[in-house]
């Protein structure tokens, strides 16, 4: 029979080895004795094993009975490594980063100075302006200045303790997790953590729902630690103006900058092969677009060229004829792309910088160019194909006079549209396609026979003599 010991306080009915009570969390006795020393408590036994270990711990928190846990099950990979978190865990940088002088030095300027208390910056900017980059910029400029610890935590929707916690971490263990304790308990943890260090504290993904929550757990009190919020929205009830950086939008030159930066791979595997015209963001790509960018890489001799602004993607092959065409081989828009269509992140692919070295898009033209409707209309009229047609026809009526002439006619004038036969289009598959025939007949055709050479009068007349004799 389990026994339970009711609490002073409020009567409710404790196991015997809880420390607290289940009902109101009080202490379920002074665990003193008389003279003010805490009581020993005797170490667990050798033999304890992990059920029961398990049990006194739930027992002395919220109140497990004996006996009421059947099996224990214990990932040893989740086990703690006993090694703290580095001090120093500022992301790298990526290759494309393009600087924003303006920001990152208004940035470096605030997060040195003491104002004697916690310094708070705070950066914010429309969603993917590059606010956490910069961040990531400024922050591992400063490795000199604080030289103790560099901190990063994403903020988003983690609770109050798990941030805390995070932060404590990379100096000391953290105090144990427990119903019982607040998040003023581990900030109170967090500054003593602190001390007097040169600490820079970076809080990323923070929104505007968070202010009242981050000013209850920022140790306020730790005056050589300085704290980098980014944020999409003004954090206006929490970081003073004078204190706040907006991240403006790229300029002309930032954005072609780290335009060429992302293509940087695709312009050296591919040296005048491509020409990229780029217009505004969200303008309406044009007839008049198209024939300015298909001009330009004429005008350069370059045979691909991509036309974009920045959503919508068209890829087009020039035709060096009189005039100049264009046939358009891709076009998405990245708006409605999925990353779980195949069909789209294979087409997304052929502008990749890795499909450039390896002639993706070329392969890809190719075979538009195959299943177009003028080489299978070219192909439809050749003497194979006509004969194939003829041979299928006679073997329905075997008694009906049927001549390739006939039926390349009615293909001609009933069957196929006329602008699949007629235009440069459909001169160049025809030629193209008379080509391949000739090739192949030449690949198939046996060689010809070594003329032998007419006997001599001599032989002749020796032969004839023979056969007399």
């Amino acid at each position: 029979m389990t026994t339970t010991r009711p609490c002073p306080a409020c009567g409710q009915p404790n196991t015997p080895q809880a420390a607290f009570c289940t009902n109101c969390g009080k202490p379920l006795d002074d665990s003193r004795t008389p003279q003010g020393a805490p009581l020993s408590r005797p170490a667990p036994a050798a033999a304890t094993s992990v059920t029961q270990n398990v049990e006194n711990a739930l027992g002395t928190v919220i109140g497990v009975l004996q006996g009421s846990i059947g099996a224990v099950h214990i990932n040893q990979a989740a086990l703690p490594s006993g090694e703290r978190p580095p001090r120093h865990q500022i992301p790298p940088l990526p290759e494309t980063y393009v600087p924003r002088l303006a920001a990152e030095s208004r940035l470096k300027e605030l997060l040195q100075q003491r104002p004697g208390r916690l310094n708070l910056v705070e950066l914010y900017g429309q969603p993917g302006s590059g606010k956490s980059t910069v961040g990531q910029k400024v922050a591992g400029d400063l490795a000199d200045e604080f030289s103790a610890a560099r901190l990063w935590v994403d903020v988003s929707d983690r609770s109050e303790i798990d941030i805390l916690w995070e932060l404590i971490d990379p100096f000391e263990a953290p105090p144990e997790r427990s119903p019982f304790r607040t998040p003023d308990q581990y900030r109170a943890a967090l500054t003593q953590a602190l001390g007097e260090q040169r600490v820079l504290i970076v809080l990323n993904r923070v929104g505007t729902e968070d202010q009242a929550r981050l000013q209850e757990i920022l140790p306020w009190e730790a005056r050589n630690t300085a704290v980098l919020i980014i944020s999409e929205g003004r954090l206006a009830d929490m970081v003073e103006a004078e204190s706040s950086v907006s991240l403006a939008e790229m300029t002309s030159e930032e954005a072609l900058s780290l335009f060429r930066a992302i293509w940087k791979g695709a312009y050296q595997s591919t040296p005048d092969e491509v020409l990229i015209e780029v217009k505004a963001a969200g303008l309406e790509l044009k007839d008049a677009h198209v024939k300015q960018a298909v001009d330009y890489a004429a005008n350069q001799g370059v045979e691909w060229v991509i036309l974009t602004n920045g959503m919508v993607w068209r890829v087009y092959r020039i035709s060096f004829g009189k005039p100049v065409g264009q046939d358009l081989v891709a076009e998405f828009d990245f708006l409605q792309l999925s990353h779980k269509n195949e069909d789209h992140i294979a087409t997304l692919f052929l502008v990749a910088r890795e499909a450039w070295a390896k002639s993706v898009l070329a392969d890809y033209y190719n075979q538009r160019q195959a299943l177009s409707r003028f080489y299978i209309g070219a192909a439809t009229l050749t003497d194979s194909v006509l004969g194939a047609i003829r041979r299928e026809l006679k073997a329905l009526s075997p008694d009906v006079k049927i001549d390739v002439e006939q039926i390349q006619e009615v293909l001609i004038n009933e069957v196929i549209k006329r602008d699949v036969l007629e235009g440069d289009k459909a001169v160049e598959a025809s030629r193209k396609l008379s080509r391949a025939a000739a090739k192949k007949a030449k690949a198939t055709s046996p060689p010809n026979p070594t003329p032998t050479a007419a006997p001599s009068s001599e032989q002749e007349v020796d032969g004839a003599t023979s056969r007399e004799a």
